[in-house]
């Protein structure tokens, strides 16, 4: 009796050790979540058309002010960053298109979507990270999702065919039913979605146009289907949904008297390239024959007023693109509503995406709802490449090395994972972070799954410091695996390099492009998602808000390392409950001084661009518009 005593004794100990409690292909309880991409999103889209259902999404969860996506602006790359955590030339899928300087060959977007060698380079997407630490996962159309990733491919994926029509509402419901199946019969954990509109439309008829207008009201109804299929499903308590986009979109000036055309450049000849990518909308890539490098630069630098060329080490390094091997010596964009012409003119989109990052057009959005986040919760802008670590966190996995942050988007979380969302009350705590603002918000210890306890980071921390992984949150890791894991900085580190995941294992548009300068829009005022302090408090500019209330007690609580955003004055603002709609609330909503307010503010200066305009436009979240 006393020896069965003591083996038992034994065996528990060795049960509840650290390093050998929970094997990686373990079951715990955790929340399953559903990422939405609507391509070609734009952050304002929502305002000058009813969209009920992205409103109640709003009100139910979380929302940004708007998300800046990853530099280059382009379909492909800016998916693969949500994925990867990681700016582009950190994760190499650097274009829409597969091409090679040697061969000459260029595949056009959809053919590069099955191309295994342009997507599996060295950085591990999502749903191999999780895979290898004991979930399912699954991939709706999204870039990057139907070829293998160091052998290992996705749980189920579908890749759409070469001609697809991407606006069929029918359809986007069938694939609704469909990824809802993968939840509920198939047992998978995580699934990305894809939709190719509103950019499809965006590009052929501009981003002011009707026919776009309409496309939002769908891509609204589609939502609001998506939310009654989660909870037909019984789904509503256990999966998260976040909805965001790739990038925005704008208005080309076709008809402009000084086009970017490289066949008119004086002194310019395509007999001194090797290779060339242009006529890919506002940006291109240039290889010029042996020797003739500086010559071909000399040309170009100031061929055009409205271009920019850079040599690939001189290329801006805080938009993370030019440090990577696929990139060609000479680089190049052009200014907003621009597109570049290479031996001919052959571009005819209204619309266009593919623009620096700071261009207000580019912006794009945020939405978040479930069981894990708080409600009515408008954050301040972010990066995307910090969605990466939220869904890790969401998941309950170890992410892999990546740009991004966890401190960032961490208080949108409930304080507890557990019972209904309206039992939580999201209030945040007060602390400093750096430089970045006076205070920032954090949470106090949660319970969502394994990764729970994690210290965030300060948003102020350099990239290429460590963040250490604590002991105690992670028991049943080898030792080995509880080393600190590093962010990406240039080129991937070598010994770092070694996914963790990896480690893990053994264990266990489109094409598209965009910009618009303010004197275009017709049918929109222009609304620059500048940061500004709530209804009632006076901006940095001075100018108060119309008919505004008292302002609020309290500072900014800021939430993102978008560093043009910092907001000294104003705190995130929690939505108000839906109410029953009026003619006078949806005005006020759409036009007011209050929600959609325009206040002349001349010679402001809308982005890091050579654009201006004599009006900005603040959008505000009032707490009493009725």
């Amino acid at each position: 009796m006393g020896r069965s005593a003591v083996l038992l004794a034994v065996a528990l100990a060795t049960l509840l050790a650290p390093g050998t409690g929970a094997p990686v292909g373990r079951k715990v309880s955790r929340n399953k979540l559903l990422l939405v991409s609507f391509d070609g999103f734009r952050w304002d889209y929502d305002q000058d058309v009813p969209t009920p259902n992205l409103d109640a999404m709003a009100l139910d969860g979380v929302k940004a002010r708007y998300m800046t996506p990853a530099f280059v602006t382009m379909t492909s790359p800016c998916h693969f960053t949500l994925v990867t955590g990681k700016y582009i030339e950190n994760h190499g899928v650097v274009h829409n298109m597969y091409y090679n300087t040697t061969s000459k060959v260029k595949l056009p977007y959809h053919a590069t979507l099955g191309v295994q060698m342009w997507w599996d380079n060295g950085s591990l997407p999502i749903w191999i990270t999780a895979q290898r630490q004991g979930l399912k996962t699954g991939s709706f159309f999204y870039p990057g999702g139907n070829v293998t990733y160091q052998n290992v491919a996705v749980t189920l994926s579908r890749k759409e065919g070469a001609l697809h029509n991407y606006g069929n509402e029918a359809e986007w419901k069938a694939n609704i039913d469909t990824v809802m199946s993968w939840f509920t019969g198939e047992g998978l954990d995580l699934v990305t979605l894809y939709f190719g509109e509103p950019d499809s439309t965006g590009h052929k008829y501009g981003p002011e146009s009707q026919q776009r207008k309409d496309m939002v009201m769908q891509v609204d109804r589609t939502v609001g289907y998506l939310r009654d299929s989660i909870r037909s499903s019984g789904l509503e308590d256990s999966l998260n949904l976040i909805i965001t986009s790739d990038h925005g979109m704008t208005t080309v000036h076709k008809q402009a008297q000084d086009l970017v055309e490289f066949h008119k450049f004086p002194n310019f000849t395509f007999k001194d390239i090797e290779f060339e990518l242009l006529d890919y909308g506002p940006n291109g890539m240039l290889l010029p024959k042996e020797g003739r490098l500086e010559k071909v630069y000399e040309v170009l630098k100031d061929a055009h007023p409205k271009l920019h060329v850079f040599k690939k080490e001189s290329f801006p390094s805080s938009l993370h693109y030019a440090n990577n091997s696929r990139i060609t010596p000479l680089i190049m964009f052009s200014d907003p509503g621009y597109v570049i012409h290479g031996r001919l003119s052959v571009q005819f989109n209204k619309g266009e995406h593919g623009f620096h990052n700071n261009v207000t057009d580019m912006k794009t959005i945020f939405r978040a709802v479930g069981p894990s986040f708080k409600r009515g919760l408008e954050v301040e802008p972010f990066e995307s490449i910090h969605v990466y670590e939220l869904m890790c966190k969401l998941l309950g996995i170890v992410p892999e090395a990546n740009d991004g942050s966890l401190s960032v988007l961490l208080p949108t979380l409930q304080e507890t994972s557990h019972g209904p969302l309206s039992t939580v009350s999201p209030t945040l705590q007060k602390t400093s972070h750096g430089p970045l603002s006076t205070v920032s918000p954090t949470l106090q210890k949660t319970s969502h799954g394994p990764l729970s306890t994690v210290s965030p980071t300060s948003p102020s921390a350099p990239l290429t410091q460590t963040a250490e992984l604590r002991e105690p949150l992670l028991p049943w890791l080898p030792a080995a695996l509880r080393a600190p894991r590093r962010a990406v900085g240039g080129a991937r580190a070598a010994g770092g390099a070694q996914s963790l995941s990896a480690a893990l294992g053994a264990q266990a548009g489109r094409d598209g492009h965009a910009a618009r300068s303010a004197h275009t829009h017709a049918a929109l005022s222009r609304r620059t998602p500048t940061p500004h302090p709530p209804c009632g408090a006076a901006s940095e500019a001075g100018w108060p808000p119309r008919h505004a209330p008292p302002p609020p007690t309290g500072q900014s609580a800021r939430l993102s390392g978008d560093a043009p955003t910092i907001n000294p004055t104003g705190a995130p603002r929690h939505l108000q409950p839906a109410r029953p709609p009026s003619p006078a609330r949806e005005q006020l909503k759409r036009s007011g001084p209050c929600r959609r307010g325009c206040q002349p503010n001349p010679g402001e200066r809308l982005n890091d661009t050579s654009q201006s305009s004599d009006k900005t436009c603040r959008v505000t979240v009032c707490p009493n518009w009725n």
